[in-house]
């Protein structure tokens, strides 16, 4: 084989299946493999016959069938089409034929991209993982200072590749950084477990020294950066500024060198929705709508849920042991005057028959005589089975008896019936409101004009002119009404107070404003 690939690597890509080919699990990282150590050092053509043999020779694994063009074919196209991890072209090129001899012909040739050579690099990053991605936060200042930088981008520089490189360094900052969060995070619930079975020991000052010292300025720092993060991502000249950076002076591409203004521009403009995407992505973790925090990859509300539920903890723990705590040199008197006294203390050699629930408290005893009848059996069978380690032999005790009383009836007459409430009469109250309504407030048969303070007689008519106000508020108030008539029109008409005040109470009625209310018309 060109390459040996460790276990845990070779573990992930056959899970992965990249190629999707049963037989051939590894077919999709051994072509880009292929593609990426000899793409750029051969002076053959990259085409599906060259992938063929240099597979077949180099690159199979012990008991792996041969491959072929029908068969590799498939695995390139997924490359291609579906993971857009290579890059496909059609040119004419030399062919050796079987005789030795080379003729032209039209073929597709192949060439890993941007998106291939770093997918190779992440697979080994994912294996290392454990051993790259700690738990620090070191990064969290060039990152906050990148983000001040940022505010002032329409006075930096775009004729270097200055900026573009600075937004790539604070992106590499704050996936560090998240990761280091997310690390923590895990580490905080690891510790926050064996807190659990470590009282006040190592565990709960390694618990206060991470939240104290690390987690919790590292997120204040972050939190603190989240408006002008915002700001930035609302200018749309930043990411042209990025976009013309990146072609500054410095860029090597060959589109830059011979000046292809296409191929310029359509780099821009891919380049503008990605710093907007990742902006966006960013944005998102800062957003505390719950919708967000569902969705965002790495939410820092999320995060900060997990350091609020430490320092609960620790808070717990900490009182925990406060109310366990005991006089050690009381405790030793203690024990030193019942050893003095053991020599007087008498237990009895039999115990006497008892019934099995004087076990229980009164205070136990009497919530089970306060349930129902038909709960109280399943109760007592409950808290029966719960004592039978502390019970005798039940064989042995005396069956219970209970005196019996005798059941006195009582008989009820006409008499004992309560007294029928009088009903107020409605219909009456109501019209005296409405006639009072109407003449105090209605300036026609459809208009009400409240414009000075009320002294009302009736309840009801008071209460209808304080439901009317709210109509004001509303476009639409057609929702609004009293005594069967909706409103049709609703306008605040002065910004003097009104008082609206009901003979026999001490307290009036106060509106922000007068008003005139429109009925709709009847019929």
């Amino acid at each position: 084989m060109a390459s040996q690939l460790s276990g845990p690597l070779r573990s992930l890509l056959t899970a992965m299946n990249l190629g999707r080919n049963t037989n051939h699990p590894l077919g999709g990282w051994q072509v880009l493999m292929i593609l990426y150590r000899d793409g750029s050092t051969t002076g053959e053509p990259m085409t599906i016959r060259y992938l063929v043999d240099h597979y077949n020779s180099d690159y199979l694994e012990p008991g792996e069938p041969l491959i072929d063009d029908d068969v590799l074919r498939p695995i390139v196209k997924v490359l291609v089409e579906q993971a857009n991890l290579v890059a496909e072209s059609t040119r004419k090129v030399r062919e050796r034929m079987n005789s030795g001899k080379f003729h032209v012909i039209q073929s597709s040739v192949y060439r890993i991209n941007a998106a291939g050579i770093e997918y190779l690099k992440a697979m080994q990053r994912v294996i290392d993982a454990e051993n790259t991605v700690v738990a620090s936060t070191k990064r969290i200042t060039e990152y906050c200072q990148l983000v001040k930088t940022f505010q002032q981008y329409d006075s930096m520089s775009t004729t270097d590749m200055q900026l573009y490189e600075d937004f790539n360094r604070m992106l590499s900052a704050y996936d560090e950084v998240t990761q280091g969060l997310r690390k923590l995070d895990v580490d905080l619930h690891d510790i926050s477990t064996d807190l659990a079975f470590d009282r006040l020991g190592d565990a709960s000052l390694h618990l206060q020294t991470m939240l104290h010292e690390q987690a919790i300025p590292a997120y204040t720092q972050m939190i603190k950066q989240a408006a002008l993060l915002r700001w930035l991502s609302l200018q749309e000249g930043f990411g042209e500024a990025v976009a013309i950076s990146r072609q500054a002076k410095g860029n090597l591409d060959v589109a830059v060198a011979i000046g292809d203004e296409s191929a310029l521009e359509s780099e821009r403009e891919k380049t503008k929705a990605f710093v907007q995407r990742r902006l966006a992505s960013m944005i998102q973790s800062f957003d505390p709508s719950t919708s967000a925090i569902q969705t965002s990859f790495d939410s820092i509300y999320l995060l900060y849920q997990t350091l609020n539920d430490a320092s609960q903890l620790l808070a717990r723990e900490y009182e925990h042991v406060r109310r366990q705590k005991i006089d050690l040199r009381a405790l030793t008197d203690d024990i030193d005057q019942l050893i003095t006294k053991a020599s007087r203390l008498t237990v009895p050699h039999a115990l006497p028959l008892h019934l099995p629930m004087d076990r229980l408290s009164r205070a136990e005893m009497a919530a089970v005589e306060s349930l129902p009848r038909d709960q109280r059996a399943d109760k007592m069978a409950d808290l029966t089975s719960s004592v039978r380690a502390d019970m005798l032999e039940a064989g042995t005790m005396e069956p219970v008896t209970r005196p019996v009383t005798e059941a006195v009836r009582n008989t009820v007459t006409a008499a004992d019936n309560p007294e029928a409430a009088v009903d107020g009469d409605l219909a009456a109250d109501e019209q005296a409101a409405i006639q009072e309504f109407a003449a105090l407030t209605m300036t026609s048969r459809r208009v009400v004009d409240i414009t000075h303070d009320l002294e009302f007689t009736t309840q009801l008519a008071r209460d209808a002119v304080v439901a009317l106000y709210p109509a004001t508020q509303y476009v639409d108030p057609a929702g609004f009404g009293v005594f069967g008539r909706s409103v049709e029109e609703a306008a605040v008409t002065t910004d003097q107070p009104i008082q609206l005040h009901l003979q026999g109470e001490l307290f009036a009625v106060t509106l922000p404003h007068g008003f005139r209310v429109t009925f709709q018309k009847e019929g």
